[in-house]
């Protein structure tokens, strides 16, 4: 599978490097330079270093090792667009960027080259959501709606409300929780989180909205910081963690063998996916000045969910 750019006026000057760690964002500097250290990289069909510096109108060309990627589903919904923005419904089993052996089954892939033709080849994600949580994403179509939007996010001027299942009838109508987030340094999971005194301020406000059977609850969630994973660690710090969540759910050693092989251990999960979907986002579009508010009805997989646990599944 060969992928193919070229160089635009504005990267000229850049190394090999640094334009494919700018230009393709689903990869890390480190997995662009094990590739080009690999052979798997060419300009002008030459062979080249990671410090070749680039030239407008340079052609790179990337020749991704043909490995078999997981299944996803790459069935999105373009909610919205104009000249700057992108806002998509995800479905849940669909990673945003590139990780690992997955390149083309991810969101970011299928928005920038599987459209005939291509038409957003620098689209960038604003908001990322985990494979396993469905819902709204945001898309920057340039670097200057992106460089406006992350400032929104860091401004805590965009809104973001997700509704999840969890274990357990909540005893509660409303909570915030401040609790601080900080990397499980006892996981053998490197990308683990944990309620933590020494982590990351965060703040989670919680809202129930009904039961869902004797033992599940349905909650509104609003994350007025961006820490990572931060729902899923707030819920299960306050003991309800939320439905089907593989990695703060299942104990490390069956984790890891579903992370590994998720095709032989997939039929046995009772749940397919976890109970967290990005239903609205709102925030004052920083080109129209006007306030907008995208809204993503709840996927059928959720609400089956659901109905299952009501009936006691």
């Amino acid at each position: 599978m060969i992928f193919s750019s070229q160089v635009d006026p504005r990267r000229s000057g850049l190394t090999l490097l640094a334009y494919l760690t700018d230009r393709f964002t689903y990869r890390s500097s480190s997995e662009w330079r094990a590739a080009i250290d690999e052979g798997q990289l060419r300009v002008n069909g030459a062979s080249v270093y990671a410090q070749v510096v680039l030239k407008s109108g340079d052609t790179v060309m990337f020749m991704a090792p043909d490995i078999p990627e997981a299944p996803a589903d790459c069935d999105y919904t373009v909610i919205y667009e104009d000249d700057w923005l992108m806002v998509i419904d995800k479905p849940a089993n669909l990673l945003v960027h590139g990780r690992g052996k997955n390149i083309r089954s991810t969101l970011i892939y299928q928005v920038r080259y599987n459209r005939n033709p291509p038409k957003y080849n620098d689209a960038t994600i604003i908001n990322r959501l985990d494979r396993e949580t469905s819902g709204i994403i945001l898309l920057a179509k340039n670097k200057e709606a992106c460089r406006k939007m992350h400032a929104l996010i860091a401004g805590r001027a965009f809104t973001k409300i997700y509704t999840a299942i969890v274990y357990g009838n909540v005893a509660w109508d409303s909570l915030t929780v401040t609790e601080p987030i900080g990397q499980d340094v006892q996981s053998r999971i490197s990308y683990k989180f944990r309620v933590d005194a020494g982590g990351k301020q965060c703040t989670t406000i919680m809202r129930k909205l009904r039961d869902a059977g004797k033992n599940s609850s349905v909650i509104e969630c609003r994350p007025i910081t961006g820490r990572t994973h931060q729902i899923r660690v707030h819920c299960r710090h306050i003991g309800h963690t939320i439905v089907g969540d593989k990695l703060y759910g299942m104990p490390e050693e069956e984790y890891l063998q579903w992370r590994d092989t998720p095709w032989e251990s997939r039929p046995a999960l009772p749940w397919q996916r976890q109970a967290l979907h990005c239903s609205g986002v709102a925030f004052v579009h920083p080109f129209t000045n006007e306030t907008v508010r995208f809204n993503a009805p709840l996927p059928r997989n959720f609400v089956e969910m659901e109905e299952k646990l009501k009936e006691g599944g």
